[in-house]
Order: C-alpha cells, then sequence, then structure tokens
C-alpha cells in the first residue's frame, strides 16, 4: 500500500507499507542522481541488518555509515553537532541524501539533521522498529532533547518512507511492547476499523502475525498520513496525534527517560481517558476497553511518580496557547476535540490514575 503526503505541489512524502518493500532501496539509489550518500543507523540494527545476507543495503555510489547511540540517548545537541562535523568532513552537499536505518528517536534525529543540514538536504527513512513503523517516520515531526522532549525541532518531510514489517521479527519483546503503546493511540483516533482488528486478533497480534501486523500498520500510518496533510505544522488537527503524550512525555521525562516511550504513552492514555471521562463525558466502556486491551497486551508500569513532580512536567508541556495546556482528548472512539485543560482537573486524573493502574 503506497500513500503520498502533499503539503504544497513542490512538497511531498512518499510512504510504502508492504512486506519486502525493504528490497526498493537498492533499485532507487541506482536510478538516482544524488552526488553523496550519508546513512544514520544504530548498532542494532547494523549488527543485524546491514552486515546480515540480506542484500537490501547494497549501495552502489559514494557513501558514508555514521553509527548513533540507541534511543532517546541520540537525540542531544552533542550528538547532532558530532553528525553535521561528520557530514561536512565526507563532504556532503545540498545534491546528497540523508539515509536513516533505525528506531524512532533514530527518524527523529535524522529530520533534525536533514533539514538544517545546509538548509535542507533529502531525507529516506527505514524505520525498524512498531514504534518508528506506526508512527515516529510518518508525517515530519522531528527534534532533539533540550530540557524536556523535542523543545528543538522543525518539520520537514522525508522524500520516501519504506515500512516493511520483515524488521518486526527481530524485535525484543519489550520493544514491539513499546510500539503497541503508539498503535493505541491511533486505536483511538481512527475509532473504526482499528478497534474490531484488536478485537478479534488480539492472539495474532500478540504473536506478530505477519498479515494482521501488516493490516494494523496500513491503518496506522493511513490514518496518520490524512491528519498530516491536513495540518502538517500542527496548527489545529495534527494535535489528535498528541493524544496520550501530555501525559507520557512527562512519565519520560519524570523517568530520566528510563521508561520507554511508547510504555509511557500508553499510561498516558488511561491518564487522558479520564480527564475526557470527566470534562467530555467520554464513555466509561470505552475508557474500560482501553484499560482492559493495554492489560491483556501485558504493559509493565514497573514505574513510580510522585505527582506534584508529575505535574510540574505536565506544564511545561510545549503544547500551549498564551500560557494554557491544551490536550487532544476523545469525546467518542473516532471523535476528538482540543481543550484546554486546567491544572486541578490534570491533578486528579494523575492522582487516579497512579491509585488505580499503580495502585500506590
Amino acid at each position: 500500500m503506497e500513500f503520498n503526503i502533499n503539503y504544497t505541489k513542490h512538497i511531498n512524502s512518499k510512504i510504502i507499507v508492504e512486506r519486502d518493500c525493504r528490497k526498493l532501496l537498492k533499485s532507487l539509489l541506482k536510478e538516482s542522481n544524488y552526488y553523496k550518500i550519508s546513512v544514520l543507523v544504530d548498532k542494532n540494527v547494523k549488527d543485524i541488518w546491514l552486515n546480515s545476507a540480506d542484500d537490501f543495503f547494497e549501495i552502489n555510489k559514494d557513501y558514508q555509515l555514521i553509527e548513533v547511540k540507541e534511543g532517546e540517548a541520540a537525540k542531544s545537541l552533542e550528538c547532532y553537532s558530532k553528525i553535521i562535523k561528520e557530514l561536512l568532513d565526507f563532504g556532503l552537499e545540498r545534491d546528497s541524501l540523508l539515509i536513516a536505518i533505525g528506531g524512532g528517536a533514530l527518524c527523529d534525529l535524522a529530520g533534525f539533521v536533514a533539514s538544517t543540514f545546509m538548509r535542507g538536504i533529502d531525507l529516506f527513512l527505514i524505520p525498524t522498529t512498531l514504534i518508528a513503523q506506526a508512527d515516529a517516520a510518518i508525517g515530519g515531526k522531528n527534534g532533539i532533547n533540550f530540557v524536556s522532549k523535542n523543545i528543538i525541532g522543525t518539520f520537514y518531510l522525508p522524500k520516501l518512507v519504506l515500512i516493511d514489517p520483515i524488521f518486526l521479527e527481530t524485535l525484543s519483546d519489550i520493544e514491539f511492547i513499546n510500539g503497541l503503546g503508539e498503535v493505541l493511540k491511533y486505536l483511538v483516533i481512527e475509532g473504526k476499523e482499528l478497534p474490531i482488528l484488536f478485537k478479534e486478533n488480539l492472539d495474532r497480534i500478540k504473536t506478530r502475525n505477519n498479515d494482521v501486523l501488516l493490516k494494523v500498520l496500513q491503518l496506522s500510518v493511513k490514518t496518520k498520513a490524512n491528519l498530516v496533510e491536513e495540518d502538517l505544522e500542527e496548527k489545529n488537527k495534527r494535535m489528535i496525534l498528541n493524544f496520550g503524550h501530555t501525559i507520557g512525555h512527562a512519565i519520560e521525562a519524570v523517568s530520566n527517560y528510563n521508561v520507554k516511550h511508547g510504555i509511557a504513552v500508553a499510561y498516558g492514555l488511561i491518564v487522558e481517558s479520564f480527564i475526557a471521562n470527566r470534562i467530555l463525558n467520554f464513555p466509561i466502556e470505552d475508557v474500560s476497553f482501553i484499560m482492559n486491551l493495554i492489560h491483556r497486551l501485558n504493559f509493565d508500569f514497573n514505574f513510580d511518580y510522585e505527582v506534584n513532580e508529575l505535574l510540574n512536567y505536565v506544564m511545561l508541556d510545549k503544547k500551549r496557547r498564551k500560557g494554557n495546556l491544551l490536550m487532544a482528548l476523545p469525546r467518542k472512539m473516532g471523535e476528538f476535540v482540543i481543550e484546554e485543560i486546567d491544572e486541578d482537573v490534570i491533578k486528579v486524573a494523575i492522582d487516579e490514575a497512579k491509585r488505580v493502574v499503580l495502585n500506590a
């Protein structure tokens, strides 16, 4: 399945979601006119895929391979500066290409590098984790962490995203669950086919059935691509994609990023569903459905926090307008509104989740 995000007639992003689509890379590069190519990759992906018998990564042009740190540790000013220097030393120019092969954090970093190096060079993304395939590689939001998550960043669409579910076969169990946290966000946003797919195929999803996972990815990507095309720079409708993330990002920050993003987002979905129930009458049966799925998917919320400390991080969230915190919240499955949320309402929900979910 192929999607196109057209921001303007001059700026568009092609996304291909198919088994074995990684193999398109070789022919696309062979036919391209890029002067030089730089490739960002983390060690795990390099060891498993770039050093394997799989020949999808054969490049017949002048290229460099840059190994970066894994996870959120890569999204720092230090790593960014180091990469920019290596690109300059290699002689990369504006008619060159940056490729990133890896997880969500690497996609975020690569997008920021590509958008700022010489005011912008072409970018290809090959996401290799579920969280990257379903979300991080789609839509052109990127950034690095400074004080809080993604405080420094740009909007910059990759020219091409190749989403091949074969990469999910080598994920650890924790990374697979991590990705499902982000997918569950789309289940509530899409609100039609994805909830049914999860109801009818939960065991097949847990065992990574190829056909079901491909359908999950295609529906998730389609949902995000449609929202991004309407609102690339998150002026309004794209904010729906932040469901679960205001609380999720705060959980990550409180834990010093020891809690994985998707795990934090899954917890955030619960807290923000509580808020939606309180102020928008989001049906309690839908809140229970979300909580039950998270339980049956074996999410391990092995963390704790002080309510006021978490609230302080929540109020630092960048999704503010004139000092007021905005949240995208469901009125019902598949129907969202953007609301200004009072700090006291957030505190009550955070405290309720701590008691109900963490039993603390």
